[in-house]
């Protein structure tokens, strides 16, 4: 059996707004899970969030700061665990 390659995909909301996310849901749709292992990254939870969940795709809450409310604690929290779920 051939181990499934994991992908981390980073989304700016947990709702749909948008092209992105739109894009985002095709793409997970498309996505040959018999090779992949995909897990979206949202900011919030919302409709983004339980279109993924419905669709069986793994997903994980964690509070992001954009780059204008740029606070380096908040962005060392964040990195941090992002390198959590990359381990």
């Amino acid at each position: 059996m051939m181990k499934l390659a994991n992908i981390l995909y980073l989304a700016n909301s947990g709702d749909i707004f948008g092209g992105g996310q739109i894009s985002l849901l095709d793409l997970m749709k498309g996505l040959n899970r018999d090779k992949f292992q995909p897990l979206v990254v949202c900011p919030a939870t919302g409709s983004l969030v339980d279109k993924l969940e419905k669709m069986g795709v793994e997903t994980q809450v964690i509070k992001m700061e954009t780059l204008r409310r740029l606070n380096i604690f908040s962005w060392m929290r964040t990195v941090y665990s992002l390198t959590q779920l990359i381990k």
